[in-house]
This record gives C-alpha cells, sequence and structure tokens, in this order.
C-alpha cells in the first residue's frame, strides 16, 4: 500500500517527509529546555566571556544532531522498504535539516525569553515546561505556512521539487538570522 503511494506521488513525497522532520524538531523538547535545565545556575552564562553568537549556535548544535540522527533513522528503512529514490532522500533530508534550523532556534529563542528556572527536580525543567508547547505550536505554523506555499507553487507554477527545497532553505536561513537577532536582543 505504501510502496503504491508512494510510486504515484513520488514528486510530493519528498515535501511530504520534510513536512514529517520539521514536526519531529518541534516536538524535540532539547532546544525549548536548553535555558531552563540549567536552573538557579543560569546566571553563570551571563557573566562568564563568551560571544552571543556562540552561546546561539552551541545550544542548536545539540538538537540538531538529535534531528540529524532522527532524519536518518527515518530515511534509511525508507530506502529499504519503499526502494526510495536517492534523489528523493536527498531532496528530504535536506529540505528537513534546512526547516529544523528555524524551529529548534525559536525553541531556543522561547527558552531565553521565558525559562523555568525553579525548579527542585531535572523533570521538571522540560516536563513541566510551556515552552515545549509553544516550540511545537511555532514548528506546526512554519511547516504549514510552507508547506501550502510550496504545494501551491508546485501545483500552480509547477516548480520542480529541487527549486522548492531552495526556497525552503532560504526562508530557513532568513528566519534563523531574524530569530538570533531576536536571540541576541533579549540575551
Amino acid at each position: 500500500m505504501f510502496v503504491d503511494l508512494y510510486q504515484n506521488f513520488k514528486d510530493l513525497f519528498a515535501l511530504v517527509l520534510v513536512g514529517i522532520f520539521v514536526f519531529v524538531a518541534g516536538t524535540n523538547p532539547t532546544q525549548s529546555t536548553t535555558v531552563s535545565r540549567e536552573g538557579k545556575a543560569s546566571w553563570i552564562n551571563k557573566v562568564i566571556p563568551v560571544a552571543k553568537r556562540d552561546f546561539f549556535i552551541g545550544r542548536m548544535v545539540f538538537p540538531m544532531i538529535l534531528q540529524i540522527s532522527a532524519m536518518v533513522f527515518f530515511i534509511v528503512p525508507l530506502i529499504f522498504i519503499l526502494k526510495l529514490e536517492a534523489s528523493t532522500a536527498l531532496f528530504a533530508f535536506t529540505g528537513g535539516l534546512a526547516g529544523s534550523f528555524p524551529v529548534i532556534g525559536f525553541g531556543i529563542l522561547i527558552d531565553t525569553l521565558r525559562p523555568k528556572l525553579d525548579w527542585d527536580d531535572p523533570q521538571k525543567a522540560v516536563k513541566q515546561n510551556l515552552n515545549v508547547l509553544f516550540n511545537m505550536l511555532g514548528a506546526m505554523i512554519f511547516g504549514v505556512v510552507m508547506g501550502f506555499i510550496m504545494l501551491f507553487l508546485f501545483n500552480t507554477a509547477g516548480l520542480a521539487i529541487a527549486y522548492l527545497i531552495a526556497m525552503l532553505i532560504a526562508a530557513s536561513i532568513l528566519l534563523t538570522f531574524l530569530i538570533y537577532n531576536l536571540y541576541s536582543r533579549f540575551n
């Protein structure tokens, strides 16, 4: 059944995978609890001589490693089960990676603006933190808006998947830069 679905909609399958990857990035609580998990010791980050840019990049590294791992564990079985073409896998991976940057950056920004620093159990910093929910909501909004734009351009303008992924990469770079600027203002 899924093999037939993939064969009939090969062009859109990469975009569907990108949407799934963006959603997975939004459901990962790592980035939206990065400051909260430090607890009352978070003041140390304010006084050590490290540039805001380096802090932002450092906070993005671990969630990106988790995201890349999740995408690989998702794509590799699909290559064998659905006989996924290399181009589809490459477009899905590239688009998913690009779409994950603003989502992860948004989670870091949210936790920077409203960290949950007062907790007595480390699990409370993650499990009782609304920032994760806000990041999920932001990821869904980003995914739906980009999905509709890309689907519209695919159906009406007949743009190839490569151009749509390039557009997603450009939009992700722009959004990540905007999120970083907000982060550096409030941090």
